[in-house]
C-alpha cells in the first residue's frame, strides 16, 4: 500500500469540494495533487468520444462505470506521483469512501453548504457547459441523481465537517484550523 496522505471530500453539487481542493496546497504548504473522478471521466471518456462534459453526462457515465476501474486509475496516478498529499474532491459512493479509507494516512472531509448558496455558486462559476443557465429545478435533479444518493449518509461518516456558507477567506481559515491537527 502506498504511504501517502489521501484526503477525500464528500458533498453535493456546488458545495465547494473543488474550491477546498484548490486551497489545500496553500493551507498545507506542501505539494498536493488533485485527483478528481470527474476529471478522469472527462479526460478518458468525454474528450475522446466527443461527449459534452455536462453534469448530467458526467453523472450518467460515473454511475455506469465500475468504481473499481476508477479507483485503480487513481491509485496508479498516486503511485507515479511525487506529491506528498492527494485530494479526491468527488467522493459520492460508499466504494469511494472505502477507497480513501484504504490508505494508511487519510482524511475524509464533508462539506455542507446551504442549497440556495450552492446553486448560486454553480451558476456564477459556470464551470461546466450551460451551468449559468441552470434552473433551481435542474439543480434539485442534480442533487438527487443516482450517483449522489449516498452523499448525505457519507457526510455523516466523514472525519470532519466544514460548513461553507461564508467567504473564501472564512473557508480558508476553517481549513487551516482543521488541517493543523493532521
Amino acid at each position: 500500500m502506498i504511504n501517502r496522505y489521501v484526503i477525500g471530500i464528500v458533498g453535493g453539487p456546488g458545495t465547494g469540494k473543488d474550491t477546498i481542493a484548490r486551497l489545500l496546497p496553500e493551507v498545507l504548504h506542501e505539494s498536493v495533487e488533485i485527483l478528481s473522478f470527474s476529471r478522469l471521466i472527462i479526460d478518458e471518456y468525454c474528450a475522446p468520444l466527443g461527449i459534452e462534459p455536462t453534469h448530467t453526462n458526467l453523472q450518467f457515465i460515473g454511475n455506469a462505470i465500475r468504481p473499481e476501474w476508477i479507483h485503480e486509475r487513481i491509485y496508479q496516478k498516486i503511485e507515479k506521483s511525487t506529491a506528498k498529499y492527494f485530494v479526491i474532491p468527488s467522493i459520492r459512493r460508499e466504494e469511494d469512501f472505502l477507497f480513501v479509507r484504504s490508505f494508511p494516512k487519510h482524511l475524509l472531509i464533508a462539506v455542507e453548504t446551504a442549497s440556495e448558496k450552492a446553486y448560486a455558486r454553480m451558476k456564477e462559476r459556470n464551470e461546466k457547459p450551460n451551468e449559468d443557465k441552470l434552473t433551481w429545478e435542474e439543480y434539485l435533479v442534480l442533487c438527487n441523481a443516482p450517483i449522489d444518493q449516498e452523499v448525505p449518509k457519507l457526510r455523516k461518516q466523514a472525519d470532519i465537517t466544514i460548513e461553507n456558507n461564508g467567504t473564501l477567506e472564512e473557508l480558508k481559515q476553517k481549513l487551516q484550523e482543521v488541517l493543523a491537527q493532521i
